[in-house]
């Protein structure tokens, strides 16, 4: 087949600050944290509702302003031109999270963003990020670091201290029924 259009970005202010407040998850929640963790094969520090926070490296709880950036980098993002191919990476090594609690605090919805090979995944078919353009992940990744983050942030393909991969000698799979 011949691969047509480009996954490449395009920045247009489509959704007014307002509207992309409209959009679930954000209609939703009372807080919005951002949140990087040590990654541990196939075990998130995201349990049902709550957070487990040994793995927790370093969170951020989002102003108005600070969600207003990031709802704009997520839904005012377009692809160039829509392609007819999607690219996928195999790898999937989360150390950030996206998280949307109520106001007791409760986790809600949540989207696990891996940096290293560009994919997210949320945790409702609902919860949707916009075209998944080129240059997206890369938006959010420099958003993370204005934010303060860098745990997770520095290196290429390589694991961090406190890490498990799945593959050491004590490794139980993470059940997730």
């Amino acid at each position: 087949p011949e691969f047509k259009g480009q996954a490449n970005c395009i920045y247009k202010m489509k959704f007014a600050a307002k509207e992309r407040l409209s959009f679930f998850p954000f209609d939703t929640a009372d807080t919005i944290k951002l949140v990087s963790f040590r990654y541990h094969w196939n075990n998130y520090p995201i349990k049902k509702d709550t957070l487990v926070a040994d793995s927790l490296r370093e969170i951020k709880i989002l102003s108005k302003e600070d969600i207003d950036q990031l709802t704009d980098i997520l839904y005012n993002n377009f692809y160039k031109e829509k392609p007819n191919y999607v690219t996928l990476m195999n790898c999937f090594y989360p150390r950030h999270a996206i998280l949307f609690l109520d106001k007791n605090g409760t986790l809600l919805q949540y989207i696990l963003l891996c940096f290293e090979c560009e994919r997210s995944e949320a945790s409702s078919k609902k919860i949707t990020i916009g075209d998944n353009c080129t240059q997206k992940m890369e938006k959010l990744k420099k958003y993370f670091i204005k934010k303060g983050f860098s745990y997770g942030l520095g290196k290429k393909a390589g694991f961090y201290p406190g890490e498990t991969t799945g593959s050491e000698p004590s490794y139980v799979p993470w059940n997730k029924n």
